[in-house]
């Protein structure tokens, strides 16, 4: 990625992939959690779903809520919803793992080294995210909802 394209996301003139966007957070070994103001709350730390933070992707169609105040843990709850025809910009592809339950909707998930699976709700799926893979929603009309956990956090 060239200065002058970080410098127009900077500038809100731009728009960044999660891919990208997990790039530049491998590149700097920093977590979307240092980009974002700390908040410090006491044991048990709960997050009403009113107050979820919220990390938007328009150019891929998807909303990621955070389940938990921040991504300072040992793994990420998070839930994905995903717009009709929602398809990221490229594979993901980070160390750990993944689990996924399908909340709402029907997906088709592709691992690399292996074909397409289209998934319904209540179906899940855990997987080494060191293989690149990805998550589309190729419904013409109806959003799709997932709740993954990511170990390490990957935002």
């Amino acid at each position: 990625m060239s200065a002058s394209f970080l410098s127009l996301v900077e500038k809100g003139g731009s728009d960044i992939s999660l891919g990208r966007l997990l790039a530049v957070l491998r590149f700097y070994d920093i977590s979307l959690a240092d980009l974002l103001p700390e908040t410090r709350s006491p044991e048990p730390n709960v997050v009403r779903a009113s107050a979820r933070p919220r990390i938007v992707f328009p150019a891929e169609g998807t909303e990621v809520f955070l389940l938990t105040p921040d991504t300072k843990r040992m793994f990420s709850p998070t839930i994905t919803v995903y717009k009709p025809h929602s398809k990221p910009a490229e594979y993901s592809q980070h160390p750990g793992q993944e689990f996924f339950l399908v909340l709402r909707g029907r997906l088709r998930f592709t691992l690399e080294g292996g074909g397409p699976v289209m998934l319904e709700e209540g179906d899940s799926v855990y997987y080494e995210c060191d293989r690149k893979h990805m998550v589309e929603n190729l419904s013409d009309s109806a959003e799709a909802a997932v709740l993954f956990v990511s170990c390490p956090p990957t935002l």
